[in-house]
């Protein structure tokens, strides 16, 4: 399947790993979301979901704090999955996953220094 992904077209914006990537503290669990968002792109509902749900209870879990960038991303991918495949509740959809990724990601941009907003 993920060949007729590839014929379609449908790679050209994917993320190309470099070894910086690969060298850095998060990049297994960033490889697992490429893989769940894989899954989602085969129409691997359940198993994308699954996978983004354990990345989210990974992250959290992490001893070193979670990176908070990270995390954000991967509940809103895991939430908007959720919503979409109707795996969850609305209710729990949103309250466990899209309204934390985005208070994580108000924090972001109130932790960035003044001025990196404008250099984008």
């Amino acid at each position: 399947h993920a060949k007729d992904h590839l014929d379609k077209g449908t790679w050209a914006g994917a993320t190309l790993l470099t070894k910086e990537m690969l060298d850095e503290k998060y990049s297994f669990l960033r490889l697992k979301l490429h893989e769940a968002e894989i899954l989602w792109a085969e129409n691997d509902f359940m198993g994308a979901t699954r996978l983004a749900k354990h990345i989210v209870d990974k992250e959290e879990a992490n001893e070193d704090g979670p990176n908070k960038d990270f995390l954000s991303m991967a509940m809103l991918r895991c939430g908007q999955w959720m919503a979409k495949s109707r795996t969850e509740g609305a209710r729990n959809v949103m309250d466990r996953y899209l309204k934390p990724a985005v208070s994580l990601s108000r924090g972001l941009e109130e932790d960035a220094p003044v001025g990196a907003a404008e250099a984008h």
